[in-house]
């Protein structure tokens, strides 16, 4: 048995006990995160030192270890070496937020995180979760009216009361979207990336006139910078979008978000967002 699977047996042993609490699991995936990227820096280390290479152990008194020295399973190393990648506040925020939601996260959804996805939790990253009243008023004040909301339910057209709006039911991908737009798309990565696609279509053929999406700030993600090459504007929140169910439940996700301005009014945009925190355009 090598070092990485005793880590994943030690976890599993303890994480069995009975009266361990959720909060006592999630202490345990810290530990046990925190012992795979201190691997990491350290094989990344000493490889630039020129004291590790693969292969097999070399012959003994030899100060060049291996894998196999270590105890260690190389296929398990990129994994760790992406989780370590993770910025420290993002890694830290992930485990707030599972804990302020008495979520037990898993390492699955750490790497996930460190993979730029947003990572599937028992209650926050579903479809079903709707932006607050504040923001939807920034956005028809921002836009001058929302004439058209393509991904929605019954619930919010009660807030945002489109001319046009699109549910689960009448998906709003199968229907062109006419005038000023206000896009909180489905989270799921399934999804997320079609509305994306969708919206900047329907904004190239003139269709959409102006355009305010809502996503998660996951920077390095092939779609959010689709989004950003796009878009005239942008806002950073200062603090995570606390969103809501329709029977009053409120969580927020792991991590922040972002608003996408699309259209020729970028400055109005920038003056009605800017309450709620950094905003650009693009030089």
């Amino acid at each position: 048995m090598d070092l990485s699977d005793k880590i994943d047996k030690a976890t599993m042993h303890i994480s069995s006990i009975e009266k361990i609490s959720d909060r006592g699991q999630t202490a345990l995936l810290r530990t046990k995160i925190e012992a795979q990227i201190a691997l990491s820096n350290f094989i990344e280390q000493e490889k630039k030192n020129g004291h590790f290479r693969r292969g097999k152990p070399n012959a003994q008194g030899s100060d060049i270890m291996t894998f196999e020295q270590l105890g260690i399973d190389r296929k398990r190393v990129p994994e760790w070496k992406k989780i370590a990648k993770l910025p420290p506040e993002k890694l830290a925020g992930f485990f707030e937020e599972c804990e302020a939601n008495s979520i037990v996260p898993t390492q699955n959804q750490v790497l996930e995180l460190a993979k730029g996805n947003a990572p599937i939790t028992n209650n926050v990253d579903d479809d079903e979760w709707y932006t607050p009243l504040i923001y939807i008023e920034a956005a028809r004040k921002a836009l001058g009216s929302i004439d058209c909301d393509p991904a929605t339910c019954d619930f919010m057209q009660e807030r945002i009361d489109a001319k046009t709006f699109f549910t689960a039911d009448n998906s709003g991908l199968d229907h062109e979207w006419h005038g000023n737009v206000w896009l909180n798309p489905p989270y799921s990565r399934e999804l997320l990336s079609k509305f994306i696609d969708k919206l900047i279509c329907e904004y190239s053929e003139k269709r959409t006139s102006q355009a305010i999406l809502l996503t998660h700030n996951y920077t390095d993600s092939k779609w959010w910078q689709t989004a950003s090459e796009h878009s005239s504007a942008w806002c950073f929140p200062n603090k995570r979008i606390v969103f809501e169910k329709t029977d009053g439940r409120k969580s927020s996700p792991t991590c922040g978000q972002v608003f996408h301005y699309f259209g020729k009014k970028p400055d109005n945009f920038i003056k009605v967002f800017s309450q709620f925190g950094t905003c650009g355009k693009p030089a």
